[in-house]
């Protein structure tokens, strides 16, 4: 292990520091554009995939005249005619000193800059199903995890918003919300037809909304088993960090561990306590939910590692990384068997292999596993249930997950901004790239329905559940948030 430690360390430090640093701005204009070509030259030095640098500053370009439009100046700008990078960033440069001449007074620089950044990560994204630009403010929301909000996971199921998970000890729970009560108002505002960004304003769940903590909000929702709406004022709360996991023993002494986040280096840890304190109570079985978290900075993929740790055999095969996709084409190379090391992480090398081999395994080798996943389950939890599934640890029941991207560094930008880039490719123990397309298949498939929804059943966690007790199928459908703690 202390040949490997080093990198460990080294990729930790560089998750708690700035991330990469981005190399130097062009001269020319460089305060007016610092943000926007420092996340260029990001992309471009960093990205596991090869980028195309114009394709890049035609995206960026879009990203100014959305700008321009949104604030009522119809000017047009010249579209990028460069077939080479040089020429390229000089037009678009022009086409920036334009954009910022037509906005005075109406769009700042700072704006024009987070415009045009955040559309030349989309168009990398739609390349990598990774790269994104993060405004301060949302980089202190969705990233460092300090947000206002109620305490609840919505998904948007079947055109209706629901609640899938209320956190303990938070407002919404206080306030008696529960799982798939639906919300269809909003301070009186109809959720139908709300984006995603509409609700976050509403609710107040990023640092970009203008509802700070102790506001009230006002939610009416519909509660499965109810014939009529019931109205809930919720005081909105600050959070520094979203619970890394929730934990609790239903009914039949089954342990049931919902993670939610593996970013912190004390997730783990939290997770491992969790199983001790299930096993000191008699836990016969343990389901492991993995819905709706995925986690592709690098502290996701060593706390998965750790997670893996817990609960499989020693010599399990966990992952592979290479520094670029071509490294995973030739095709994937399937981990050694007779992998010595104990430990090889944050390797540039192409295709090392990460085992579990040390700390231990901690869940007892005889106590049964379920794990759900859904089209949710992406990142670090993808490739954890990958691993359960090739080791026969346990049953995955559910939907198809959404696959893994990849680890992603946050590179720091001038004034506070951050861009995450792909600087690595993940793939299975078994060499299997995990894509938005090809993810993990389930063991057991359930899928919920708009029925299941209507009735506030979770048919995932009963079939999980019904498992465990031996495939007994008058198992009752458990009720999470009606269970002790």
């Amino acid at each position: 292990m202390s040949a490997a430690l080093p990198w460990l360390v080294c990729a930790l430090a560089l998750v708690l520091g700035v991330g990469l640093v981005p190399p130097a701005i062009p001269p020319a204009h460089a305060a007016e554009t610092a943000i926007v070509f420092a996340a260029y030259r990001a992309i471009m030095a960093h990205d596991a995939v090869r980028q195309d640098p114009v394709k890049l500053l035609a995206g960026a370009l879009q990203g100014l005249r959305d700008a321009l439009a949104k604030a009522g100046i119809a000017e047009p700008l010249a579209d990028l005619t460069a077939a080479d990078a040089a020429t390229a960033e000089s037009d678009f440069q022009a086409r920036f000193d334009r954009a910022s001449m037509l906005g005075q007074g109406r769009l700042t620089v700072t704006k024009l800059q987070y415009a045009a950044a955040a559309a030349m990560a989309d168009t990398a994204f739609r390349v990598d199903d990774a790269t994104r630009f993060y405004a301060p403010e949302f980089w202190a929301s969705d990233v460092v995890g300090t947000f206002t909000g109620l305490g609840i996971v919505l998904r948007h199921w079947f055109g209706r918003w629901v609640v899938f998970k209320t956190t303990p000890y938070t407002p919404a729970e206080a306030a008696g919300l529960r799982p798939f009560d639906r919300i269809v108002a909003i301070d009186g505002r109809s959720t139908e037809g709300l984006t995603w960004d509409d609700i976050e304003n509403q609710i107040g769940a990023s640092k970009s909304s203008d509802r700070p903590a102790g506001m009230t909000v006002q939610l009416t929702i519909l509660r499965p088993g109810r014939t009529t709406p019931l109205t809930l004022s919720i005081a909105l709360q600050l959070f520094q960090r979203r619970a890394a996991e929730e934990h609790r023993l239903l009914d039949g002494r089954l342990g049931y561990i919902w993670i939610r986040s593996l970013r912190a280096s004390g997730d783990a840890a939290q997770f491992r306590r969790s199983i001790t304190e299930f096993q000191r109570g008699g836990m016969r079985g343990l389901v492991l939910d993995l819905r709706d978290y995925s986690g592709n900075i690098q502290n996701a993929f060593v706390n998965g590692f750790l997670v893996a740790n817990t609960l499989l055999p020693s010599g399990a095969k966990v992952q592979m990384v290479a520094s670029h996709v071509e490294d995973l084409r030739a095709p994937p190379r399937p981990c050694p068997a007779d992998l010595d090391s104990e430990l090889i992480f944050f390797s540039r090398l192409p295709s090392p292999c990460v085992y579990t081999t040390w700390g231990g395994t901690l869940l007892d080798p005889s106590t049964p596993l379920a794990v759900i996943i859904s089209g949710d389950t992406g990142g670090a939890s993808a490739l954890l249930s990958a691993a359960i599934q090739d080791a026969r640890r346990g049953k995955l029941v559910g939907a198809h997950t959404y696959g893994s991207w990849s680890w992603v560094d946050y590179v720091a930008l001038p004034g506070g901004a951050r861009i995450g880039v792909k600087t690595h490719v993940v793939a299975t123990g078994r060499g299997s790239v995990l894509t938005p397309t090809v993810g993990v298949q389930p063991d057991v498939p359930v899928a919920l329905t708009a029925a299941d929804v209507n009735r506030g059943v979770d048919a995932q966690l009963q079939r999980a559940v019904e498992i465990l007790s031996h495939g007994t199928r008058e198992a009752p459908a458990p009720e999470p948030w009606k269970q002790s703690r």
